[in-house]
């Protein structure tokens, strides 16, 4: 997770380098790096950035937000997360909470909602490369939100399972990326059918930085990252980082895509430990762990022999636990423990590694750590909604073990108010799990109907996670839309004339339950490959099969309903709800349409508009005095959420 300060300490003593073979004149000495392995959520997340920071300064903060369409970019292995050591929890749940502030904040400064993107109405722009590979300035209030918390499963995803070559020539097709492919690669689009990266992308039982700094140390590999902690790893006489930041595309041009070059900065860390006179950069990450605020004249000093915190021996040889080469070839042992690693998202991945392997059980409850959503933060977490589900996929996993190995609760990590809390779930008996089935297959069925049993379809997938926060909205105070704004909500994404954080809010919940019965999903395949039954298991399964892929599943505000069969679903929705009637008068919440709301020009007509929001704010009980109409007309944000693209 880094060593603050060590990049940049180390930094000076990089070196020039070119990514994959290019044309270089007789002077020119710059390696080439021929031999490349990954940290794959590093990746991810650099990648994140670079597409967010060359976004239309129009759109608002939460459409500005890249798609995991566009996080995607032929190294020798691209590594991903499965489990973080114990000794890191601390660290994980300090950045969950660093995640939760800075929602908190976002929704504070913005509570006043965002207008409508309009770029969103149209089809997202293709990702140009020199985007992705040149640094650029980023738009400051884009800045405001936190990652989509299911970037790196859906990329994780699409590199299995996704990119074959035929998808990649469509998606590219004019960018200039597929001309400069080389000879070999180009051959082998010719099978469209292969996935090119499939074969090289795993989920490791552990932290990538271990399995990236095993193939540079035996393979002479670059490890392309952004984690300081791959030079405190033993890389061999031959291995070497390269931080993502660095990396530049140079004498590009779109016409003649094939003269361009990949450049970067190299860091070889036998090089520089020789170079400061040190034994190793170990020794000098310590210290500096030790004291941030020591400089590294002082650092290289204490380095060199047993003065400072090199005194401490155990302290010391902890640290250097964390580091050690290690034997991957025996870390997994139990048949069918590979293959089910590969078929799990990564926080999955983590909660089944906790019945697998003894180094990550703790002897307590296993833990599942639930990412901050893009949610409101000023109500119940939206990881409320599907909590029953995932219960249902808990104990589906832990019942396929042997009693010996089973637990009585999991542990939930997740906010609560403004705070991360750990909340125990107790675990179904196979008597509960065989009824709990039962109970979801009639609902996922009940929606079916409405599709004609296409559930295929992501219009169904999206109204399943509506009728489930239906279904517990008993429990919950806050009451869903009712049946006109759900049309409004099913055409146009949002309840009222722009986009609230009431809406922002319902997506949330709506993606807490699809990837619920995704988590619902990979368990039971899982306990299904460790040969556990039960009653009612393959009848859900048939269903669950059909779940979209997680790209299509978190990107509910791109699917939207055909108008002309809206009104008739919507009533027939209902129906099931058993609540055939509508108290609300069509005109009073009346919504207007898409291309009112792209000619809406006129200050007067806007002001009525937001005056009328605020009556029906105010109408009822639950009314909120504070809300006033000056508050709505200075409120309005440039739509960081559609930039974000949630």
């Amino acid at each position: 997770m880094g060593i603050p300060h060590l990049t940049r300490h180390l930094l000076p003593y990089s070196e020039p380098v070119y990514v994959g073979d290019t044309d270089r004149t007789a002077e020119d000495e710059t390696r080439c790096l021929r031999r490349v392995v990954i940290d794959g959520p590093s990746l991810v997340h650099h990648v994140f950035h670079r597409i967010l920071s060359w976004r239309d300064a129009d759109l608002n903060p939460v459409d500005a937000q890249p798609t995991p369409n566009e996080t995607q970019k032929r190294p020798d292995h691209i590594y991903f997360d499965g489990a973080l050591p114990l000794e890191k929890r601390q660290t994980r749940l300090s950045r969950m909470e660093k995640s939760r502030k800075k929602l908190e904040d976002f929704c504070s400064n913005t509570r006043g909602g965002f207008r409508v993107s309009r770029p969103l109405l149209q089809k997202r722009p293709t990702v140009q490369l020199h985007q992705v590979m040149c640094s650029h300035k980023p738009v400051k209030r884009y800045m405001g939100l936190s990652e989509n918390p299911f970037m790196v499963s859906a990329v994780f995803e699409d590199l299995k399972h996704r990119w074959n070559w035929r998808k990649i020539k469509t998606t590219v097709e004019g960018t200039g990326i597929f001309e400069t492919l080389g000879d070999d690669d180009a051959a082998a689009a010719a099978h469209d059918a292969e996935y090119p990266w499939a074969g090289i992308t795993e989920i490791v039982p552990g932290e990538a930085d271990i399995y990236c700094g095993y193939a540079s140390r035996h393979e002479g590999s670059a490890v392309l990252s952004n984690d300081s902690d791959l030079l405190v790893h033993d890389l061999g006489p031959n291995g070497s980082v390269v931080f993502l930041d660095t990396v530049e595309l140079t004498n590009y041009d779109l016409h003649n895509p094939q003269n361009g070059r990949i450049t970067a900065m190299e860091l070889r860390p036998t090089v520089i430990s020789r170079k400061l006179g040190i034994p190793s950069i170990l020794a000098l990450a310590y210290e500096l762990k030790s004291d941030q605020h020591v400089g590294l004249t002082e650092l290289i000093r204490r380095s060199k022999g047993r003065v400072g915190a090199l005194a401490d021996t155990a302290a010391y040889l902890r640290f250097m636990q964390e580091y050690e080469p290690i034997n991957l070839d025996v870390l997994i042992k139990t048949p069918g423990t590979s293959e089910s690693l590969q078929s799990l998202d990564i926080r999955i991945a983590e909660l089944f590694m906790q019945y697998e392997l003894a180094g990550f059980q703790s002897g307590e409850a296993p833990h599942m750590y639930l990412s901050i959503l893009h949610e409101d933060h000023s109500r119940r977490c939206a990881w409320t909604e599907g909590k029953y589900i995932r219960r249902l996929g808990y104990s589906l996993l832990n019942a396929s073990y042997p009693s010996s190995k089973r637990y009585p609760t999991v542990v939930e990590c997740v906010r609560r108010g403004n705070r991360i809390c750990f909340d125990t779930i107790t675990l179904h008996s196979e008597t509960q799990i065989q009824n709990e089935l039962q109970d979801l297959h009639d609902r996922l069925s009940q929606i079916g109907a409405l599709f004609n049993e296409n559930y295929t379809s992501p219009q169904y997938w999206k109204m399943v996670s509506l009728n489930e926060i239906y279904h517990q909205r008993k429990s919950d105070p806050a009451i869903p839309p009712n049946r006109t704004e759900l049309e409004r909500f099913l055409l146009l994404g949002h309840t009222g004339s722009e986009l609230q954080w009431k809406d922002i809010h319902i997506f949330a919940q709506m993606q807490s339950v699809l990837y619920s019965l995704r988590i619902l999903a990979q368990l039971l395949h899982v306990a299904m490959l460790r040969d556990y039954r039960v009653d009612g298991l393959q009848n859900i399964q048939r269903i669950l099969c059909h779940l979209p892929p997680l790209h299509e599943l978190i990107s509910l505000r791109e699917v939207r309903l055909d108008e002309s069969k809206v009104k008739d679903f919507v009533r027939g929705f209902f129906e099931l709800q058993g609540q055939a009637d509508d108290n609300e008068s069509d005109s009073e919440l009346s919504e207007p349409r898409p291309a009112e709301i792209e000619t809406r020009g006129d200050n007067n007509k806007r002001a009525a508009e937001e005056w009328t929001e605020v009556r029906s704010v105010r109408r009822g009980p639950k009314a909120d005095p504070q809300i006033s109409w000056k508050k709505l007309s200075n409120g309005r944000n440039i739509n960081v959420y559609d930039v974000l693209g949630s």
